[in-house]
């Protein structure tokens, strides 16, 4: 190795100390950042504000701001919100949508249980039902529940039965705060209604199985939920926001 490139690396080195002490200056007014949108109840992320820096820059330097918001709204999300954000209800009101958005808008992992099991089982949730039956599903579904609970930072969607399980319940609560997502049948039912992967709706999908589910499953529900938002009428965003909202005013 030459002189000329271990000086060349040591000036990069001097540049990163440089950066690392402008990070953690940015980092500590951030915090700041985080406690005054908490006092006032604003949401983390703000796109028009994102929209304006990044416009004042291109290529590499945008995609370096990019990330730094990223890492600071994940930031403000650790403080205001220092456990997982567990998002759980019937099949169909958005859990999924909406925790992908939410996990943007927080800067953190998203993970869809139900994808997360089909990986490991290696097939559709549909054909486990029919080759193990529900039982072999819900212990699986168990399984990955406690693994996922045991970290932290996640924005975590589980299905419609998940939290049917009082063990399931109590182990998302270890680490996490446990938001029911609702929609009225109509809503469900449309969206639902040309869905052939949901085993316990059956083919068709009806109306009268839905509202037979949702009251079967309803008092479990509200049971295990520390919040509980209306997804009715909303947007993802708008959901996102009224999440946001209810984390804020909650108490432990």
């Amino acid at each position: 190795m030459t002189n000329e490139l271990l000086d060349l690396r040591r000036k990069i080195d001097q540049c990163d100390e440089s950066l690392l002490k402008l990070f953690q200056e940015r980092l500590n007014i951030v915090a700041h950042v985080a406690k005054y949108k908490q006092e006032h109840s604003m949401p983390i992320f703000d796109a028009q504000r994102e929209e304006e820096i990044l416009r004042r820059y291109e290529g590499l330097e945008r995609e370096f701001f990019r990330s730094l918001m990223a890492l600071s709204r994940r930031e403000q999300s650790k403080i205001l919100f220092p456990y997982n954000i567990v998002l759980a209800g019937f099949m169909g009101v958005g859990k999924s949508s909406v925790g992908r958005v939410l996990a943007g808008h927080l800067g953190r992992d998203f993970l869809d249980l139900d994808e997360e099991i089909e990986k490991d089982i290696g097939m559709t949730i549909s054909e486990f039902f029919s080759k193990e039956g529900e039982q072999a599903f819900r212990e699986k579904e168990k399984e990955l529940i406690r693994k996922f609970s045991s970290q932290s930072e996640l924005v975590l969607s589980v299905g419609g039965g998940a939290v049917l399980n009082r063990e399931n319940v109590a182990e998302l609560k270890k680490r996490g705060r446990l938001i029911l997502l609702t929609a009225d049948v109509d809503t469900i039912f449309e969206r639902l209604k040309d869905d052939t992967t949901r085993p316990v709706l059956g083919i068709p999908v009806t109306k009268a199985k839905i509202e037979e589910l949702m009251d079967k499953r309803g008092e479990a529900y509200e049971r295990a939920a520390q919040i509980i938002v209306s997804t009715d009428g909303l947007s993802q965003d708008g959901v996102v926001n009224r999440i946001i909202q209810s984390l804020f005013q909650f108490k432990n």
